[in-house]
């Protein structure tokens, strides 16, 4: 007499994600924890998150960390930048291409992005797959981005997300990114602005208030972004319950 079928084993229980994002803000929609900047944090039994600080290198340093978690898939998350006006505020982009500043470009997992496409593409918010590429610094005006735009041909941009895909490169693990829009193509991000906010996206209040003082057209601005980011947050909000099952069944 047989055994019977035998049970296949649970592989998702030990399938862990590790998820980046630069910004405190960008995680809040997954966690009530008050995550500490550069520490990985376990979240739920799947996810593991790091808050890094803008920028590549600040990225693949986190990147470089999540592998000592046993990682088994790279999540590049948060925000971005559009450089087309098809692109706006608000929009959810699946790259399925990273292209990144020294002139690569890279596929991300097809698997994982497959089953993205199908939980998430489901009018939560106007979902992109067009490229995205790498900038090493902030774009501030329409001209940057028409410019990365004509180079590249990517539809959005932003900082971290090559860095992370190059640590998952190297070590032959699945990434993707799910970032989602906060200036569109025609914003301006004053320089007086971006000087008085940290790596993490703090701002220096008595900075900002003294330049409010000497420049008030920049209190619009500074209005403007803030409304487009809170859009941005809500749609990687609505989307924050549904990335654990989509990317599961693809590692």
């Amino acid at each position: 007499m047989g055994i019977g079928t035998v049970p296949k084993p649970d592989f998702k229980q030990r399938v862990n994600i590790g998820l980046i994002a630069a910004l405190p803000v960008e995680v809040r929609c997954l966690t009530q924890r008050l995550l500490s900047p550069n520490l990985p944090v376990k979240i739920n039994q799947n996810i593991t998150v790091m808050v890094c600080g803008i920028g590549p290198v600040a990225a693949g340093k986190a990147a470089g960390t999540l592998l000592f978690q046993n990682i088994d898939c790279l999540i590049s998350w948060g925000t971005a930048g559009a450089l087309i006006d098809e692109v706006h505020t608000g929009d959810l982009i699946l790259p399925e291409y990273i292209h990144t500043e020294p002139g690569e470009i890279r596929k991300v997992d097809s698997l994982c992005h497959c089953n993205l496409m199908k939980k998430l593409a489901s009018g939560i918010a106007t979902v992109h797959t067009g490229p995205l590429a790498e900038t090493r610094t902030v774009l501030e005006n329409p001209e940057q981005k028409t410019e990365l735009h004509r180079k590249t041909g990517a539809i959005v941009a932003d900082m971290e997300s090559a860095a992370i895909m190059q640590v998952a490169r190297d070590n032959n693990l699945p990434f993707v990114a799910i970032r989602t829009v906060v200036d569109e193509s025609h914003d301006v991000i004053p320089a007086e602005f971006i000087k008085h906010i940290d790596i993490f996206g703090t701002p220096d209040i008595p900075g900002l208030i003294t330049e409010f003082f000497y420049r008030p057209r920049l209190i619009r601005n500074s209005y403007s972004l803030f409304r487009a980011m809170n859009t941005a947050l809500g749609t990687l909000g609505k989307i924050a319950t549904e990335i654990d099952e989509s990317i599961l069944q693809a590692v």
